[in-house]
């Protein structure tokens, strides 16, 4: 990897990458100028938690076995999107020979089948522009799926649904048509589907509408996603910052040494802002003890007051800089509503 070069490169390669763009980065005015292009402010990065990995793991086995009908459930504003990009690229990955999809589940969409296969066929690019008359949309959708199989010399389709909550019993008795379809043919659809903690009731409501074959292909185990439960998860967490992101991509600038890098020279780590960020998150949630270790904190709030941290202590950054109970505080209720951290 990039950091292993530059190891054995004895710093050579790391002394380039810091030189990008024509700046030398050891001095402030130059990070200054190009922190607009950090990703961190566009939120173009993944931090693998717990969490995350979990769901990775249960996704590869999933679909390692072939089997169809894992649904993972849990509150907005709980990195659920992010884990599904890292299980994504995991499974491209560790099985180059199964295709992979996602589309996003939409409330207001027609319920005929012609205009749920329509939506995915112009999801995935691949919209049909003239139509004979009384053409079927169906095939074209079927021939699409197998066509995505054939390109990667296999037999096997997983497609993710995010904010699976949002389609309709009916529309997924429609996609139980194609799973059943598919399988005539040769090949196996797997579903992830991904949503809020509606998607149960969705299960429930399937259910007691006598739908037996969609609860069996599309809901047959339930696995919850959360947030951070615990101080020893948000260090953790904190740690990413520190060592494992980085920019530019290749140097030795982790996100925490390019905005505070005087504090981080004399040993100030992210990590180390845990036991007083933790101390503000539970003040300022106001939540009790068995909510925060059921729940956990809402990733997205968590992450938005790192950024502004990072940010803030850009412009005050010293030797002897680190954070209080008081900053993390108002940096949490700028980012919202304490009813919706967690």
């Amino acid at each position: 990897n990039f950091e292993s070069a530059s190891t054995r490169l004895d710093g050579q390669f790391s002394v380039g990458v810091n030189s990008l763009f024509d700046l030398d980065l050891s001095l402030k005015e130059h990070r200054i100028r190009l922190a607009p292009r950090h990703p961190m402010l566009d939120q173009h990065y993944i931090v693998q938690t717990e969490e995350v990995d979990n769901f990775i793991n249960l996704c590869f086995d999933w679909v390692l076995a072939r089997k169809s009908g894992l649904y993972v459930y849990g509150h907005y504003r709980q990195g659920k999107t992010k884990a599904i990009n890292s299980a994504i690229e995991d499974l491209k990955e560790r099985l180059p020979f199964t295709a992979v999809l996602s589309c996003i589940g939409q409330r207001n969409l027609h319920q005929s089948k012609e205009n749920f296969c329509l939506y995915l066929l112009d999801h995935w690019g691949h919209g049909i522009t003239e139509r004979r008359r009384n053409m079927r949309v169906e095939p074209v959708l079927l021939n699409f799926l197998m066509s995505q199989c054939e390109e990667v010399g296999g037999r096997q389709c997983v497609l993710f649904i995010d904010e699976a909550q949002l389609f309709s019993v009916q529309h997924y008795r429609y996609l139980l048509e194609i799973w059943n379809c598919m399988r005539d043919r040769g090949y196996i659809l797997s579903t992830i589907l991904v949503g809020q903690p509606g998607l149960t009731q969705l299960k429930d409501l399937t259910s007691e509408m006598d739908h037996g074959a969609v609860v069996s292909r599309f809901f047959v185990k339930g696995h919850s996603i959360s947030g951070i439960k615990s101080e020893d998860m948000l260090s953790k967490f904190l740690e990413n910052y520190d060592g494992a992101l980085y920019f530019p991509v290749g140097s030795t600038w982790s996100y925490s040494r390019f905005f505070l890098s005087a504090a981080f020279e004399h040993g100030w780590r992210l990590k180390n802002e845990s036991p007083i960020f933790w101390q503000a998150l539970c003040s300022e949630s106001g939540a009790k003890p068995n909510l925060i270790k059921s729940t956990g904190f809402r990733l997205a709030w968590v992450v938005d007051a790192i950024h502004g941290f990072l940010l803030d202590g850009m412009k005050t950054d010293k030797p002897k800089f680190h954070g209080t109970v008081d900053m993390w505080k108002e940096l949490l209720s700028a980012s919202t509503d304490r009813r919706l951290m967690i």
